[in-house]
């Protein structure tokens, strides 16, 4: 007499389905951690690409800086309209001070498709070709997202809503520096308004 369906299912033996091994959450942290718990000496300042004028220039995004500057290089290739008539100076923090070539007034920055018109000092030797200071980040918005894998996103906003998020600072930069060796990449200071500066 042959068992019946149900009596084969009982002297079968059950098939165990393969357990999914649970990701080990300390490994997973440490992994993911490891890039953004390096520590560094130096680590790169945001930047952006931006147009002026329909001329697009890297931008460093500086939050440290009480203005915003521009090189008098770019401010020739741009030949847009300066006044010479105030009379500023700027300081860093290394004590150094540099009297303005002159301001531009009402200049249209665009970054990401976000337009903001700020006031820009023209210096001589800048070493960079426009800093985009803590008047620009207020105007726009910006809001600084350094994320685990040790990358910065740059978001801003505009008056009308619009938005714009980029990366301004990859997970791997030259200028991150882990180690104290003399480094021939020259480092970025704080500027900042002088007022006390002799005329």
């Amino acid at each position: 007499m042959l068992p019946l369906k149900n009596e084969l299912q009982k002297n079968e033996p059950l098939k165990k389905e393969p357990q999914k091994k649970e990701p080990d959450a300390r490994a997973y942290a440490v992994g993911k951690w490891k890039e953004v718990m390096r520590k560094l000496y130096a680590c790169a300042s945001p930047k952006c690409k931006g147009r002026i004028e329909d001329i697009e220039f890297k931008m460093l995004i500086d939050s440290s800086t009480e203005l915003c500057l521009m090189s008098r290089e770019v401010f020739e290739e741009l030949g847009i309209p300066i006044d010479f008539s105030i009379n500023w100076s700027v300081g860093s923090a290394n004590s150094q001070k540099m009297k303005e070539y002159g301001i531009c007034h009402d200049v249209p920055v665009a970054v990401g498709g976000i337009t903001a018109r700020c006031r820009f000092f023209v210096l001589e030797n800048l070493l960079q070709d426009v800093i985009l200071g803590r008047p620009w980040e207020r105007l726009v918005r910006a809001k600084h997202d350094n994320r685990d894998e040790g990358s910065c996103y740059t978001t801003i906003y505009d008056e009308h809503g619009n938005t714009a998020t980029f990366c301004s600072v990859p997970t791997h930069h030259e200028r991150n520096m882990a180690e104290p060796q003399e480094s021939r990449i020259p480092l970025y200071m704080v500027a900042y308004l002088d007022s006390e500066y002799p005329g």
